[in-house]
């Protein structure tokens, strides 16, 4: 399942079930939180966010089971994994002031024509630069 904007909360939760996992409510938090944000968030981001404030372990613990059954994606950026719905493929960019992370939900990864014998797991495209807010600011210096 990939998540469009226009698929409901419950649907999501519907999935979660034929995915095999129970709807914790550390999972079920975690999975609105997400839905109703705009961009992937970082763990600190998270546990600011969530409340009551899950423990560490069970945070990790939540993530690392969505992710498995295909309903989170990680992002890597230079400040660090964030988390977002999994969607189709699509690119990410990443503020080098603020960190702020952004899917670029419109722009898809290359494809890559490998050698014979290779088999591609997975592509990214991470575009780095400064956002809007950055830039009206005027604070073009780097976290």
């Amino acid at each position: 399942m990939t998540v469009r904007r226009s698929d409901s909360f419950d649907n999501l939760v519907d999935e979660l079930h034929r995915r095999g996992l129970r709807c914790t409510i550390n999972r079920r938090r975690l999975l609105q939180l997400l839905f109703s944000s705009r961009r992937p968030l970082s763990r600190a981001e998270l546990l600011d966010r969530l409340q009551p404030t899950p423990d560490r372990v069970s945070l990790y613990r939540a993530l690392r089971d969505l992710e498995a059954v295909g309903l989170l994606h990680a992002v890597n950026t230079p400040e660090g994994t964030r988390w977002g719905l999994r969607s189709r493929p699509h690119a990410h960019f990443t503020c080098s002031v603020c960190g702020r992370a952004l899917c670029l939900e419109n722009t898809r990864p290359p494809e890559v024509e490998l050698p014979s014998g290779y088999l591609a797991e997975s592509v990214e495209l991470h575009v780095s630069g400064v956002c809007p807010n950055c830039l009206d600011l005027g604070d073009l210096t780097p976290q």
